[in-house]
């Protein structure tokens, strides 16, 4: 029996197109997964409150002034009876704590904070000058700063939880004085001295390096500070239009390490 040619072109387009079906029943369907969920960059915006230690140190010049109408007081400071000028090194441990709020604008970071430590900041010098002259003389001077504060601008660059920043700003501390001088010519005690007590304000400047672990944030920071100069006025014993004028210097540096919580901040309790 014979097959027509529409016939016979009809069954192979039936066997092709089931041949293409099940080709295409054997392609593996794609996977769709969704994209993986970045976490958030640390933001430092909010308000913090912590802790602080550290060392401080520092080397101040006292200069003593004169006043001696006669002019004897200056010719003795002139012929090395007594120095008119001490260096005093200063250094001891601070601790205590601080507070602050950050706003993050981008990778920038600005905040303000303000800081109060306890510190042993001091130092001393004693001289003892051999007879010049008639007599010896021993002469002493100490600076202590008990207390100190700063309120300063922050302003830093942030690498998601990592924190590079400069600082600056008010400072504040309570600083004792103290001069002394003692002489004994002829059988007579001469004694020159004077001391205070003052709570001084200067300026503060400095820079820092914090990381951010969750809530919380260490640091390492370094400043600098000046409080200005002190003067003190102390009278000759025995001749009292004679006076003595130590001037103090007030500055030093400070390193200190600080552990802070985080409030408010976004994403975190």
């Amino acid at each position: 029996m014979s097959v027509s040619l529409r016939t016979l072109a009809c069954g192979l387009a039936v066997v092709v197109c089931g041949a293409a079906a099940s080709q295409a029943a054997d392609i593996p369907k794609p996977i769709y997964k969704a994209a993986p969920v970045m976490a958030p960059a640390f933001n430092w915006s909010g308000f913090y409150g912590g802790i602080h230690v550290g060392y401080g140190w520092g080397s101040d010049n006292v200069d003593i002034g004169i006043v001696d109408p006669a002019g004897i007081a200056q010719a003795a400071a002139a012929a090395g009876v007594f120095p008119v000028n001490y260096s005093i090194p200063r250094d001891g441990v601070l601790g205590g704590v601080q507070i602050g709020y950050n706003r993050q604008i981008g990778s920038w970071v600005w905040g303000v904070e303000a800081d109060f430590s306890g510190t042993d900041l001091s130092g001393s010098k004693t001289v003892l000058v051999p007879p010049v002259g008639a007599f010896p003389n021993l002469s002493n001077v100490s600076q202590d700063m008990d207390w100190f504060g700063t309120v300063r601008l922050r302003v830093g660059y942030a690498m998601n939880d990592w924190l590079f920043y400069g600082t600056g700003g008010l400072a504040y501390g309570h600083v004792k004085y103290s001069y002394a001088q003692t002489n004994v010519p002829f059988g007579g005690t001469v004694n020159i001295a004077a001391s205070d007590s003052k709570i001084e304000l200067g300026w503060t400047a400095g820079a820092g390096i914090e990381r951010a672990w969750g809530a919380w944030t260490a640091r390492l920071e370094y400043l600098y500070f000046d409080l200005g100069s002190h003067e003190l006025s102390a009278v000759h014993n025995l001749a009292p239009t004679v006076f003595f004028l130590p001037k103090f210097d007030n500055t030093g540096s400070i390193v200190r390490v600080g552990l802070n919580r985080k409030f408010g901040w976004a994403g975190l309790p």
